[in-house]
């Protein structure tokens, strides 16, 4: 429903998409579930709070790589995805590092207990750099409770559906070119449903307002004509041009000042490998 209303314009609910699926075989109703209710948490801004995990990625003569995945938890911008030979604490330090060079200091970096990130025999490496250097704070999740990591542990898993072949990957170049590729892609292609519909550079960028303030206003466009919606970050403002076609379009243009926390990526997204 999500990606109809960013790239078509038209509201869709979830009945009726679930209609139009399971009338055409391509889906199958789930049983009802009785789930607990979900404790939810969200950092209050871009780079408040960092979620970092490393995830295995199969080889198909045997073996495993790795990709050490770093998540905005307040945007679920994808900051850093590395293709890894193995998943030790230097090289998961090396992506925190490139990290904040390119995008800026974290105030929380948020990890699970792995070896690479703590030690019950003293402070590790990337404990000393969080703290000592970055002056962050650095929060271990509880033992044995993937909940609290679950942005980027539920990104793993869009990952891997949507990202990655599962026959695996022979080398880190390899893995890295798919990582790199679905990295522009959920960043900037992707609804995301968590967020209300919108990609998570427009929260990252602080355009997800304007966007849903636009598309209430949006007229239904017709068969022939699906409309126009363009977004930008333009010098640290808000910029949105939507309309029923190129000659009926309006301009929206935020004038509350920003500075852009940082550089755009090219929509290909780039390697910190």
């Amino acid at each position: 429903m999500d990606y109809v209303r960013r790239h078509y314009g038209r509201e869709v609910s979830r009945r009726e998409a679930a209609v139009y699926l399971e009338q055409r075989g391509l889906v199958e109703r789930p049983p009802a579930r009785h789930e607990k209710p979900v404790r939810r948490f969200e950092a209050p801004a871009p780079l408040d709070l960092v979620q970092i995990d490393v995830m295995y990625v199969a080889r198909p003569e045997g073996g495993y790589l790795y990709a050490c995945n770093v998540l905005d938890d307040h945007s679920r911008v994808l900051l850093a995805s590395v293709a890894l030979e193995e998943q030790t604490g230097k090289a998961v330090l090396e992506v925190l590092k490139q990290v904040v060079e390119r995008w800026g200091r974290p105030n929380r970096v948020l990890t699970d207990r792995g070896t690479q990130f703590a030690h019950w025999r003293g402070r590790t490496a990337f404990q000393k750099f969080v703290e000592d250097e970055l002056k962050a704070e650095h929060i271990l999740a509880r033992a044995k409770h993937p909940q609290t990591i679950g942005k980027v542990e539920r990104f793993h898993l869009s990952l891997r559906m949507e990202g990655l072949d599962p026959a695996g990957y022979a080398d880190v170049p390899a893995l890295q070119q798919a990582l790199d590729r679905y990295r522009g892609y959920y960043n900037y292609e992707r609804p995301h449903q968590g967020l209300g519909g919108v990609f998570p550079a427009d929260r990252f960028y602080g355009m997800s307002q304007p966007l849903e303030q636009v598309w209430k206003r949006l007229p239904e466009p017709s068969a022939a004509n699906q409309g126009v919606f363009l977004t930008a970050n333009f010098l640290g403002r808000r910029l949105v041009i939507a309309g029923p076609s190129p000659d009926q379009l309006r301009v929206l243009f935020d004038d509350e000042l920003r500075q852009p926390v940082a550089r755009p990526e090219a929509a290909g997204g780039e390697s910190l490998a």
